[in-house]
């Protein structure tokens, strides 16, 4: 999300002077903030009566009209532009041309940010209707409608989203300026251009172009993709624009920059299902993995196993040494079985001192071997750490066969128990050796 289009005094000062645009803000909780003048006058509304007001019970038509779906978007950090043609208008004003029983509208609805946190909406309504009446009307307000388009830019440009008006040729009309200086140009340099030329650098139109699906249907599309040229991961959502006879004319492109966002997504995702201790992955995260790799053996045939073991003498480290050195040991554990097992192995603490791991068996391996590996490793290790303690483990083997399959579940209680049982003969041998050294 785009630390930008916060209430600047400039554009608080447009708003309350704009002659030829309606403009209101909210917090983040809908209730109206502020209402310039030009909207003041025709809803007749008082502002000290509507402010800190809900704004579906100053202007129900919006809640029953469906449209609040935009401000939800909003308050979600999305902003929408919304075309005469779609929505005919937002908040129901009176018209005063004959040929329309009330104003006929086009609006943008935008989050308001603090940084990267939305603190409120910002609306903004553009009078179309005189661009609906016959040429003959037209010429008569020309002059009104000039100086509407050059606050209409005003507002173009504010926006941080790229937004470019493209023709059903894939030529450039109009790009704001978020976008020309994405792309290092000045807006008018676009103009006529090969939307692909220009952003993409290729020939054609990419195969994942929401213009073109916009062109074969007329109806809104949207795409998420990397643009190389730009370095960023973008949302590009299109929108069609029709003339009075409801032809298509153009879309207008709004591309957003989502690569933060998908940081984030992907740090949330490594969070939950990582174990912050070692490292490793942790439970949810050897369930949902594991589950996959299951599926791979299944349409290979690969059998596969599973290795749950158990880091002995725990209980004597943390409470001869502390807690913290307990912490050292396991992330020690975690060290060796990075070291043992491949990449495509999965491994995970599986809680408190118990590890586990899921591995393909491929060719002629053998897991005999694998803990023969890690048997060599833990020697390693602690030759190569100065402590009074060492590490081992105990280990239970399970293997997973395709042609006679068991549920995941099943696998690790299989391990577990077995595990359980070597455990339990090395606590019956290394007290049979106690008795026979006393």
């Amino acid at each position: 999300m785009e630390s930008s289009y916060c209430l600047t005094d400039d554009i608080l000062n447009w708003m309350k002077e704009s002659r030829s645009l309606g403009v209101f803000t909210t917090d983040e909780r809908l209730n109206i903030k502020s209402t310039n003048e030009w909207l003041q006058t025709r809803s007749q509304c008082n502002p000290d009566e509507v402010k800190d007001r809900y704004l579906f019970e100053v202007y129900p038509e919006i809640l029953s009209r469906q449209l609040h779906v935009y401000y939800d978007q909003a308050i979600q950090g999305q902003m929408s532009i919304l075309t005469r043609h779609s929505i005919e208008y937002l908040i129901q004003l009176p018209s005063s041309f004959e040929d329309y029983s009330h104003m006929q509208q086009n609006a943008i609805i935008a989050p308001l940010l603090d940084w990267n946190k939305v603190v409120g909406t910002i609306t903004i309504i553009d009078d179309v209707t005189s661009k609906h009446l016959m040429p003959l009307k037209k010429k008569l307000f020309i002059k009104d409608e000039l100086c509407a388009q050059d606050e209409w830019q005003l507002t173009f440009d504010a926006v941080p989203d790229l937004i470019a008006i493209i023709d059903k040729d894939h030529r450039i009309k109009r790009i704001n300026k978020s976008m020309a200086d994405s792309l290092g140009i000045k807006p008018e340099d676009a103009i006529g251009k090969f939307c692909y030329q220009l952003v993409h650098r290729t020939t054609s139109p990419p195969f994942f172009c929401p213009h073109n699906k916009l062109l074969r249907d007329g109806e809104p599309h949207s795409s998420d993709f990397y643009e190389e040229t730009l370095k960023k991961y973008l949302n590009v959502t299109v929108i069609p624009c029709f003339d009075s006879e409801k032809n298509l004319i153009s879309s207008i492109h709004i591309a957003r920059d989502i690569s933060e966002q998908l940081r984030n997504e992907q740090l949330l995702k490594n969070l939950s299902i990582t174990d912050e201790l070692t490292g490793l992955y942790n439970r949810k995260g050897f369930m949902t993995l594991t589950k996959q790799m299951m599926n791979t053996a299944n349409r290979l045939s690969y059998r596969m196993l599973i290795f749950f073991m158990d880091l002995n003498g725990m209980k004597f480290i943390n409470e001869i040494f502390g807690h913290l050195e307990g912490d050292h040991a396991l992330r020690g554990a975690a060290t060796i079985l990075r070291n043992t097992f491949r990449e495509t192995d999965i491994i995970a603490r599986y809680g408190g001192d118990e590890f586990i791991v899921s591995a393909m068996l491929t060719g002629d391996a053998d897991y005999n071997k694998i803990i023969e590996r890690l048997d060599k490793k833990v020697n390693l290790f602690n030759a190569q750490i100065s402590k009074i303690y060492k590490l081992s483990f105990s280990i239970g083997v399970a293997i997973y066969d395709p042609n006679r399959p068991v549920s995941l579940e099943d696998l690790i209680s299989l391990a577990d128990a077995l595990m359980r049982e070597v455990k339990y003969k090395t606590k019956l041998r290394d007290e049979d050796n106690s008795i026979e050294n006393e």
